[in-house]
């Protein structure tokens, strides 16, 4: 279209407006395309990157004996040092560490104590002078401390006097990353042990009392509003306000940070209702000083709990470890330590970035994604920068200025895109070629840089991430051009009465300047909306709704409207599914507070009968004595409320007793008339059985009005025990019928039946019957048996009637698929033994989580925190082991990616008949479904767990990272020779090449004797080279010598290669007639010209440039690495048609 004045006016209004710095998870888009950025874990500095990771005590680093990198320390104080009187106060013993600390670039983490066992008394002279009670104690091997009276006044108002002093001097200051509560208790850490009830025989109790330790922390809360302040103990305090103010840290971590008593750490944390507190403060604690020593000799660690279990549960940060600072490590105890080091707190990566060319009068563009790779968030909002240098690597602007608006500590590890975006219309750049670099800027002077993990970390700029480069041109850009089309909406948090939709973003060469979103043909958004994402609310239940979006920009071009979405709203939780147990809300057994009665009908005002649904924050109703009978897991609430903000807890045992679920309530209108009813429902954090007293308390901590409840209602899924019988009067347990299945599209749909947390589902003859028939009328080649039930479960066990294989195999089915809500299986038709078959009626089969416990030792070291499943198939009551067609069973099991895990290092072991894991080569993990996938003749125990192996030198190999870290990761190619090292850029010998490709396509022989000179028993890949042997997929270099340590040329490599794929049945789409004409064709020998052009005619191996092969060019460790994750993949499809073929050659 033609440009007119009305559109060059918006044009200039837009760009004189957009100046400022947008900080927004769905940012404004600009021109040009988005580039993806490389992940780098070895970039440079991430060891060092600030308030993270190991750390020592910091007079170790005063002795210089820190070799280990770290960016925080760690000190005690004795108050005794600090304070003279009650409002006198020397702070040089806080300041010396801090400027200590400080110089080496480093941030400070210190504790006050009053009572340090086998120190001297760090309690004031004035306040002992002043007659404060001092204990003396020979516990934790004290001779010299002694401990307050933790309960004297003139005590706890000098520790008030303290804290506000202390916050007064130092909260905001950038030396320090944490203040830890510290003073009371031995050790300051909020403890008196022994010396409590039930820890000693002399009865003896030193605690400080519940009011003094409040008044502590809210002292501390009063003073401190910049630096964190972290709490050792949730039990500190029972305020909710004082609990959430503050961090918390564990002080005997991967010891007593799991479990199993409720007093450890995270059990503590979890019943203080603490733990999503690591996304708003900081998490951190000491490695338990018994095991400091032995923690890192293996990995995973064998001494205390699961390090990377511990870590990602609390999500931790930081962690105090001062032997690794104070000792000499060996190479494993370093790399181990290391990792662990790396594994903590955050981690940033700039996945993409816009960075539109610029003429000298548009609006320089800069929109940058962010991802949080690591485990946690950063505790504070650092300043950003941005410089625009030029191409002699020199400052020529820094057009925003310090960006203070960027909200770092908001970028959450929850695997999303963070997007910030910066505009500048006067940027007063000349034509020319620039780069913009950034970074987080530290606010300690000399302190240590925040990299970020990518590729171009200090590329330009020590500390400075390189972004990328634009020109700076003369020309006016000017839109003529209409927005991209939206992607199709996609619908979350479906409900009756709402829903939630996200779409992805349009592009547009200047800005996408809003959204419409169009339902069933109305626009009902805002032409400003701005964000990819939008609530529809008031939507009616059970109803069918079409959606589209579309972009517009600010110019007024709109795009044409996304592919539509169709979309159902959930049907209304009336009527009561079977063997629901219901329980009106007028027919409680009791009340508290100014709830005289939750009506069964709508509120209608203070005139009317809504007076009796005043409530206010904690009002309960109570009812007595109800029959849960075997057990429910779900709660659902009708209600109709006045409220924004509202929740309904459902506890058991008391008004205080368990909390197993809480019930989000939402507006339903205003005070006169709160509207028509909503109903919610959730799953119960722990099934209810048995006889239990119910308690329903309404919580709104800022409101009290009117709000009315019709029925709270228990049921089962799928549905269980119980019943009423229409009185109130609930009587015991009945098993309900189930519903029958669906049959439709050739899928069964069925419930199974529960017994504890193990489910059973009995397909029938007649459903399984329809769906061959609806598979035969709809030319499926398979059927499917699905449970629907949507319950957590444990194991589950599915049992077909015997003939089903038969049946499907005389109509031409291929496949029976069972999806089992656990795991999911494809049966082949030709799987199993017809003489079996035919002897039975039925047959099963079960898939189970398996238990932990019995897992061999090398088991839980090599699978960590992964998963384990049990397969197994029964003909009657006869076990199959194998299946004994020609085609394997495919078995996916569920691994949902942890923050900071990769998709290439997730790996599947089957357990052997010793017990002892082994690698599965031909699975495969998919991201979309979040299953690894693999084909198998053997049923039995499997796990999926994920290992990254962290390597430092693969900055210039960026093509081959996946690829390495997944063949690392199985254990196909190990590292280099030195510490956290791959040397991608080495000779692959003949010796681990054989032996990675055994690996790979699970080849392994049936004898172990080599008669080659140069491989003795004790040989590396002893058992590999005899496989290949066995084989004849490998025969040695002169009929005596198999040359293991010799590098592998490319030619040999073909060959290698083309006879394992024979070997292992795989089918090759290249033939020597799909000829590849190389350059250097006459170089290659003829015993590999066949395998060479199959391989190259199958595009598996290309050549390495300008046409050329170089046959006797070795092969680097990279280049296999690539070579047989491609391999792998061939394997898993068993097809290459099936793979999808990498065009370019090998790097």
């Amino acid at each position: 279209m033609k440009l007119n004045k009305r559109f060059l006016l918006l044009l200039i209004l837009a760009l004189l407006l957009v100046t400022t710095a947008v900080p927004m998870k769905h940012s404004i888009l600009a021109a040009g395309n988005w580039e993806s950025q490389v992940y780098d874990a070895n970039a440079p500095g991430l060891e060092t990157n600030p308030m993270k990771g190991l750390m020592p005590f910091s007079w170790v680093s005063n002795n210089g004996n820190t070799s280990f990198p770290h960016s925080l320390e760690w000190f005690y104080v004795p108050l005794s040092d600090l304070m003279t009187n009650y409002n006198s106060f020397d702070w040089a013993a806080i300041d010396n560490q801090l400027n200590a600390i400080a110089n080496r670039g480093n941030h400070a983490i210190f504790r006050v104590y009053l009572d340090y066992p086998k120190r001297p008394i760090g309690t004031p002279q004035f306040l002992i002078d002043g007659g404060l009670l001092m204990r003396s104690y020979t516990d934790h091997g004290n001779t010299t401390s002694k401990a307050p009276d933790w309960n004297d006044g003139n005590l706890i108002s000098a520790l008030e006097n303290f804290i506000e002093a202390l916050g007064a001097r130092y909260d905001g200051d950038n030396r320090i990353a944490f203040v830890q509560v510290g003073l009371y208790g031995f050790w300051g850490e909020w403890h008196t042990s022994p010396y409590q009830p039930g820890e000693n025989t002399n009865g003896d109790d030193w605690r400080m009392n519940s009011t003094n330790r409040d008044r502590l922390l809210t002292a501390y809360k009063d003073s401190f509003n910049e630096t964190q302040v972290l709490l050792r103990d949730p039990l500190g305090t029972s305020d909710s306000t004082l609990k959430n103010y503050f961090g918390y840290f564990d002080d005997s971590f991967a010891y007593e940070t799991l479990g199993p008593k409720t007093w450890h750490f995270w059990l503590k944390m979890q019943s203080n209702g603490l733990t999503s507190n690591w996304q708003t403060h900081s998490m951190g604690g000491e490695i338990r000083p018994a095991i400091q020593s032995t923690i890192w000799d293996e990995w995973p660690n064998t001494s205390g709990q699961d390090w990377t279990t511990s870590v990602q549960t609390t999500h931790a940060s930081w962690m105090a470890d001062n032997w690794v600072f104070e000792n000499s490590l060996t190479s494993t105890q370093y790399n181990n330590a290391m990792r662990a080091h790396k594994m903590l707190g955050y981690e940033f990566y700039v996945s993409s970035i816009r960075m539109p060319n610029v003429s000298t009068n548009g609006t320089l563009t800069l929109e940058l994604k962010i991802k949080n790779t690591g485990i946690a968030p950063f505790p504070y909002n650092w300043k950003a920068e941005v410089s625009v240098i030029n191409s002699s690597n020199q400052l020529v602007v820094s057009p925003w200025g310090d960006i203070d608006d960027w909200n770092l500590k908001d970028i959450q590890p929850d695997g999303a895109d963070y997007t910030r975006s910066l505009y500048k219309s006067d940027h007063g750049l000349q034509p020319g070629d620039y780069k913009m670099v950034m970074r987080f800027v530290n606010p300690l002077p000399n302190g240590k840089a925040l990299k970020f993990a990518n590729e171009k970390q200090d590329w330009n700029w020590e500390g400075w991430l390189t972004l990328g480069s634009f020109t700076v041109t003369d020309e006016v850009a000017l839109d003529e051009e209409s927005p991209t089309i939206p992607g199709q909406p996609t619908a979350v948090d479906i409900q009756q009465n709402r829903l939630q939709l996200t779409w992805s973003a349009a592009t547009d060469n200047f800005a996408v300047s809003g959204y419409e979103v169009n339902v069933d043909g109305t626009i009902v958004s805002d032409s400003s909306l701005l964000d990819t994402e939008y609530s529809l609310n008031g939507l009616q239940p059970d109803k069918e709704y079409t959606i589209t979006v579309r972009a517009l920009d600010a110019a007024g071009n709109r795009s044409a409207y996304s592919a539509p979405l169709v979309v159902k709203t959930q049907a209304d939780l009336d009527p009561d599914p079977v063997g629901a147990l219901r329980l009106e809300a007028e027919s409680f057994s009791s009340s508290t507070g100014r709830v005289r009665a939750f009506k069964n009908e709508l509120t209608k005002g203070a005139g009317g009968n809504g007076l009796a649904g005043w409530t206010q924050n904690g009002d309960v109703i109570a009812f007595a004595q109800v029959d849960f009978g075997a057990g429910y897991n779900q709660v659902a609430a009708r209600y109709a409320t006045e409220y924004d903000g509202s929740s309904l807890e459902i506890r058991t045992g008391s008004a205080d007793g368990t909390l197993i679920g809480t019930i989000a309530m939402q507006r339903t209108g205003g005070w006169a008339a709160p509207g028509s009813w909503k109903a919610e429902r959730i799953d119960l954090s722990t099934p209810l059985k048995g006889v239990q007293d119910v308690y329903v308390i309404f919580k709104n901590t800022t409101e009290s009005g009117v709000s009315d409840l019709d029925w709270v209602r228990f049921t089962n899924n799928p549905p269980d025990p119980g019943g009423s019988d229409g009185t109130g009067s609930f009587g015991g347990p009945v098993l309900p019928l189930l519903p029958a299945p669906v049959v439709k599209d050739a899928v069964i749909e069925l419930q199974g039946r529960f017994e504890g947390m193990e489910a059973n589902a009995v397909v029938p003859d007649p459903a399984l019957k329809e769906a061959i028939e609806q598979a035969i009328a709809g030319k499926s080649k398979f059927v499917e048996v699905r449970l629907v039930d949507g319950a957590e479960r444990s194991g589950v066990t599915i049992e077909l009637p015997a003939d089903a294989f038969a049946t499907a195999k005389q109509e031409g089915l291929q496949e029976i698929r069972l999806s089992t809500g656990l795991a999911e299986l494809v049966i082949p038709v030709t799987a199993l033994d017809d003489t079996m078959l035919e002897q039975s009626d039925r047959i099963s089969f079960r898939i189970a989580l398996t238990d932990k416990a019995k897992w061999t030792a090398e088991a839980r070291a090599v699978i960590g925190g992964g998963s384990a499943y049990e397969l197994t198939a029964k003909a009657g009551e006869r076990f199959i082991s194998r299946t004994s067609g020609d085609q394997p069973i495919r078995i996916s099991l569920p691994y949902a990616l942890s923050t900071g895990q990769h998709a290439s290092q997730v790996v599947v072991y089957r357990f052997n008949d010793d017990g002892k894991p082994a690698v599965v080569g031909s699975a495969k993990y998919e991201s979309e479904k979040q299953f690894a996938t693999l084909r198998t003749y053997q049923l039995g125990q499997y796990a999926v767990s994920n290992h990254a192996i962290g390597y430092i030198d693969l900055n210039r190999h960026a093509w081959a990272v996946e690829a390495i870290e997944a063949v690392a990761a199985r254990g196909w190619m190990n590292g280099g020779a030195a510490a956290n090292t791959f040397e991608p850029a080495q000779a692959v010998t003949r010796g681990e090449l054989v032996a990675a490709l055994m690996r790979t396509l699970d080849l392994e022989a049936s004898k172990t004797s080599v008669n080659m000179g140069d491989v003795v028993s004790d040989s590396p890949y002893y058992r590999e080279i005899a496989t290949a042997l066995q084989f004849g997929i490998a025969r040695g270099i002169d009929g005596q010598r198999f040359g293991s340590e010799l590098p592998m040329t490319r030619q040999d490599m073909a060959v290698l290669i083309h006879r394992a794929l024979q070997v292992a049945k795989l089918p090759i789409k290249g033939s020597p007639n799909d000829a590849v004409d190389f350059k250097d064709a006459e170089k290659i020998r003829r015993y590999a010209a066949e395998a060479v052009q199959a391989l190259a005619g199958a595009e598996l191996l290309i050549g390495t440039g300008n046409g050329m092969f170089s046959p006797d060019q070795p092969v680097t460790r990279a280049q296999a690495a690539v070579l047989l994750m491609r391999i792998s993949e061939l394997h898993m499809n068993n097809s290459l048609s099936e793979v999808e073929v990498h065009k370019r050659g090998i790097e």
